[in-house]
């Protein structure tokens, strides 16, 4: 019975001029839909073969150096997608602040251009976060005719001096990609006050260290070093990360361990670190993971998740930690930070920075009044010590230092 049922049906369907199509337009559609796969396939290998591709993302500080370069190309006056980045006004210290920086570049999308009389090939996305908009990572990929590297060789060459003329030392902050945030004027090691003999003891070791990586090798010793510098706020303990990424000629990652919350997060952070940059940890005692347990108002985990002790180790002198990386941590209170977090091997120098006392505030008077010996003894003698850097180059830089001081006596100090 089920026989002569299913019998009849085959009957009527094949005699059945809409199913007939419908049949006849599926097997057509999956045809078409086969041979454009396979095309799509034969064009994706024709192209690999036939072109060089090369990749730039932002987590490379090679992108910066392109993204100056397109906005000097030609083309880049004739581009009709383009891109504004700006950067932090620079201050003038006798005009004030002014006119911010800002350049174009081709924006988003294909762009078509000549590079020495030779097709090039360009496109710049953009990958944005979720459905928040948020531009959290950038990629540039040219691509040129032949099987040759010689173009895309003569392009980086070309970009890298357009970068190296602007001698500022470039900082960059996390913001779910590493991004170029500013660039600040070189600052000489000199301008940072510290206690006598240890500047040099610091200017030492990093310069040993920058210029070792045989020396490690040779000993299988991991390629890394690790500083911490301690004391009271406004001490000058960034300034001097500042001003060893501009004497060595590193780029400066900073980051807040408070601001990450998972121990992926972190390890993923600092993967996409470019080895022999310098990464500073600012206020390294205000995240959990760093304290000591004594200090911690909760467990290693949180219901959330969050960072934990372990994640920071790890991430620290972990397979991530490229070589040749400086890491700098801050804090305000070194006591609060775990042991294991600050023993040698993860903490090979410990700088502490402390107020000034009058012979540093004399030092700082003379930077910026040079010469001026007899107001520098006087100044010291009258400023009430010990005080940060901070706020005596807040008074140094008033109209008139001595402001305040008039008709006091040298036992001021004492007040």
């Amino acid at each position: 019975m089920d026989e002569h049922v299913l019998g009849r049906l085959a009957l009527q369907l094949a005699n059945n001029e809409m199913f007939l199509g419908i049949i006849g337009a599926l097997a057509i559609g999956a045809l078409l839909f086969a041979l454009r796969s396979v095309f799509a396939a034969l064009w994706r290998w024709t192209v690999r073969q036939l072109t060089v591709e090369l990749t730039v993302d932002s987590t490379d500080p090679a992108f910066e150096w392109i993204r100056l370069w397109l906005a000097r190309l030609p083309y880049g006056s004739r581009a009709r997608r383009l891109r504004l980045t700006a950067r932090n006004q620079k201050q003038d210290h006798d005009a004030g602040w002014g006119q911010p920086e800002w350049t174009f570049s081709p924006g988003e999308g294909l762009h078509l251009f000549l590079y020495n009389g030779r097709p090039v090939a360009l496109r710049r996305s953009i990958d944005t976060q979720g459905g928040q908009g948020i531009a959290v990572g950038e990629t540039f990929v040219f691509r040129t005719a032949g099987r040759r590297q010689d173009v895309l060789r003569r392009l980086v060459e070309e970009a890298m001096p357009v970068d190296r003329r602007d001698d500022r030392v470039p900082i960059y902050g996390w913001f779910g990609c590493w991004q170029l945030t500013t660039r600040r004027p070189r600052r000489p090691l000199h301008t940072v006050i510290l206690p006598d003999g240890l500047m040099d003891v610091v200017i030492e070791d990093a310069a040993w260290f920058f210029n070792a990586e045989d020396w490690y090798i040779e000993r299988g010793v991991p390629y890394r070093r690790g500083y911490l510098f301690s004391g009271p706020p406004g001490t000058g303990k960034s300034s001097l990360a500042l001003a060893l990424a501009g004497n060595f000629d590193r780029p400066l990652y900073t980051l807040n361990l408070a601001a990450i919350g998972h121990d992926w997060v972190l390890a993923e952070i600092f993967a996409d670190v470019p080895q022999h940059a310098i990464v500073l940890l600012e206020d390294a005692d205000a995240s959990a993971a760093a304290r000591a347990r004594k200090d911690r108002q909760s467990s290693q985990t949180s219901p959330r998740g969050g960072l934990t002790k372990a994640g920071l180790l790890h991430a620290i002198d972990g397979l991530a930690w490229a070589d040749g990386r400086l890491l700098i941590m801050t804090t305000n209170q070194p006591e609060r930070l775990d042991p294991a977090l600050v023993r040698p091997g993860r903490i090979d120098l410990k700088v502490p920075f402390r107020l000034l006392g009058r012979e540093e505030v004399r030092r700082m008077y003379l930077r910026f009044h040079p010469g001026a010996e007899a107001s520098a003894d006087r100044f010291a003698n009258l400023v009430p010590v010990p005080v940060s850097a901070a706020e005596l180059q807040r008074r140094l830089m008033a109209a008139d230092p001595m402001a305040g001081f008039r008709g006091k006596g040298t036992t001021a100090a004492a007040e």
